[in-house]
């Protein structure tokens, strides 16, 4: 069993490849990979942009920073998580997308 995030990765490139076909895609190329997360498919990427203001929430192995707020400021592609610099103390955490609720992007 695939995990969502691998599923959601599967999905873009086949549709990037499927892009990568027409004449005009070079433009909906960029357009796929920089729509921000938002909506009934927000988890379909664990990629968030930069800028991206979120919560914390549903952490377990570090509960205490449950509700803290951050910006986004990257993406770690080998942990697949992204890069969160927490509002309270100016420290960069390595968050899964799965644990972060969008306030604004």
């Amino acid at each position: 069993v695939s995990s969502w995030a691998q599923r959601a990765r599967l999905r873009l490139n086949e549709k990037l490849a499927a892009d990568a076909s027409s004449p005009n895609s070079a433009g909906d190329a960029a357009s796929i990979a920089e729509t921000p997360a938002n909506g009934p498919d927000s988890n379909a990427s664990p990629e968030l942009p930069q800028g991206t203001s979120v919560r914390l929430c549903g952490l377990e192995a570090a509960a205490h920073l449950n509700g803290h707020q951050g910006e986004v400021v990257g993406f770690h592609e080998e942990s697949q998580r992204c890069r969160v610099r927490l509002a309270s103390t100016e420290e960069v955490k390595l968050i899964k997308r799965e644990k972060l609720e969008i306030l604004s992007a």
